[in-house]
C-alpha cells in the first residue's frame, strides 16, 4: 500500500492498469506524463474532457477530479502537499495552478533529461527507498518543467502574491465575492491586483472567483449526495434559481444537465 506521504513514481499502466470508469477526487498531488503514440486517448480533469497528445505533461492538484477515459503509456507522480514545505520547494506548488490547464510538451532532448532523472528516483525508490533523495530527484524533475512554462516567473515577490492570493480564496470565496475584499488583505487597489493576475494567469480577481465557485459546484453535483438545491445553499447562493443562472453562465449548461451528463457517463 503507498505511504501517502511519500513520492510514489510508477508507470501510468500500474497505477492506472483499468481505466477509471468513475471519476477519482485526487487527495495528493499528481504529475501525469503520457509519452507513446496517445493522440486518441483522452481524460477528463474537473469533467473537462482532454485530448491526450503524444508526450504532453499534465497537472493535478489536491481536489481536482480526474477520469482516465482509455489506456494509455507513460509515468505517474503522486506525491503529499508535506513536500511543498521542505526548503524553497513551496515555489514549486504554482506549477500546479489550475486555471493554467495546458500541458507541458517537453521537446526530445527535455524529455531525455526528465527520463533520466525518473530512471533515478525510480531505481533510489526500488533499493533504499530513501525519500529525502527521492524528493531531492522530484524537486529536480519539477524545477526542469518550470523552464517549459513561459507564463511562471519565479521572483519571491510575485510568486508569494500569486500563492497568498489563492489561499486567501481557498479560505475566504464562500463568504467573499468582492474583488476588494482580496486586494485589501492584500494591500493592493483592485485595479493593481487584478493587473497583476491577468498578466500572470489571464484572468481577474472575480473571474478566478467564479472557476472556484463553478469547480465547486461540479466537484459537489457530481459526487451525487446532495440536490441541487442544497448545492447551492452550501455554497452560499441566496436562491437556487440565481445558483442555476450562475452555474449556466459560467459551463453553458444548467446544474440538472451537469448532472444528468455525469450519471450517463
Amino acid at each position: 500500500m503507498k505511504n501517502k506521504k511519500n513520492t510514489d513514481i510508477n508507470p501510468i499502466t500500474s497505477c492506472h492498469a483499468r481505466v477509471e470508469k468513475q471519476y477519482k477526487r485526487h487527495t495528493q498531488f499528481e504529475i501525469l506524463w503520457f509519452k507513446d503514440n496517445l493522440g486518441s486517448c483522452c481524460q477528463k480533469i474537473d469533467h473537462q474532457k482532454h485530448r491526450i497528445p503524444n508526450n504532453s505533461i499534465f497537472f493535478l492538484g489536491k481536489g481536482q477530479i480526474h477520469q482516465l477515459c482509455s489506456d494509455a503509456e507513460g509515468y505517474s507522480i503522486c506525491f503529499s502537499g508535506e513536500f511543498f514545505q521542505y526548503g524553497d520547494n513551496s515555489k514549486l506548488r504554482i506549477i500546479f495552478n489550475p486555471f493554467i490547464d495546458e500541458p507541458i510538451f517537453p521537446d526530445e532532448e527535455t524529455s531525455e533529461q526528465l527520463e533520466s532523472i525518473l530512471k533515478l528516483a525510480l531505481k533510489e525508490a526500488q533499493t533504499t527507498n530513501y525519500q529525502p533523495v527521492i524528493n531531492s530527484y522530484l524537486e529536480a524533475f519539477l524545477y526542469k518543467l518550470t523552464l517549459l512554462r513561459p507564463e511562471i516567473k519565479f521572483t519571491q515577490d510575485r510568486f508569494h502574491r500569486l500563492e497568498n492570493l489563492y489561499q486567501l480564496i481557498e479560505k475566504h470565496y464562500l463568504t467573499e465575492r468582492k474583488a476588494c475584499f482580496y486586494a485589501d488583505k492584500m494591500g493592493l487597489t483592485t485595479k493593481r491586483l487584478n493587473e497583476i493576475l491577468k498578466n500572470k494567469v489571464g484572468l481577474t480577481v472575480t473571474q478566478l472567483l467564479h472557476k472556484v465557485i463553478t469547480a465547486e459546484a461540479k466537484k459537489m453535483i457530481a459526487k451525487g449526495d446532495k440536490s441541487i438545491k442544497e448545492v447551492s445553499f452550501e455554497l452560499r447562493f441566496s436562491e437556487q434559481a440565481y445558483f442555476s443562472r450562475f452555474f449556466k453562465k459560467q459551463t453553458g449548461m444548467s446544474p440538472e444537465k451537469f448532472a444528468k451528463i455525469i450519471q450517463e457517463a
